[in-house]
C-alpha cells in the first residue's frame, strides 16, 4: 500500500506545472499600425517553452512600456493539444500631429 501511494504522489506531482503554460503561438488584436514583431520583440516568450502567469504579466508591462499602446491586456486560449494561443489585447494610442496654427496682431511695439 505504501508503494502505490509513494508512485500516486510521484505520478501526480511530477506532471507539468498548472501554473505553467506551453505556448504554441501568439497573436495580437487591436493593433492596426504597430506590427506583431514590435509585440513580439518586447515581449521576450518563445513558442514551444512553458511560462508563468508572472511571465506573461512581465511582457505585458514591457509591452505597455513602449507608450504605443493605451491598454495592453493578455488572454490564454487552449488548443486541442493542451498547449496554448497567447493573445495580447492592444489599444494603440492615437498619434496623429496636428499642426498648431498661430495668429499675429501684426501690430508690433510703438514707442
Amino acid at each position: 500500500m505504501k508503494i502505490i501511494l509513494t508512485f500516486l504522489f510521484i505520478v501526480l506531482f511530477t506532471q507539468a506545472n498548472p501554473d505553467s503554460f506551453t505556448i504554441d503561438e501568439i497573436r495580437a488584436e487591436g493593433n492596426t499600425k504597430t506590427k506583431l514583431s514590435v509585440i513580439l520583440a518586447e515581449s521576450f516568450i518563445d513558442i514551444g517553452k512553458a511560462i508563468t502567469q508572472e511571465e506573461i504579466q512581465e511582457s505585458v508591462k514591457r509591452i505597455q512600456s513602449l507608450n504605443t499602446f493605451s491598454e495592453v491586456k493578455s488572454s490564454l486560449e487552449k488548443k486541442k493539444n493542451g498547449h496554448y494561443i497567447l493573445i495580447f489585447h492592444v489599444k494603440e494610442r492615437w498619434t496623429s500631429v496636428i499642426p498648431f496654427v498661430g495668429f499675429a496682431s501684426g501690430a508690433g511695439a510703438r514707442s
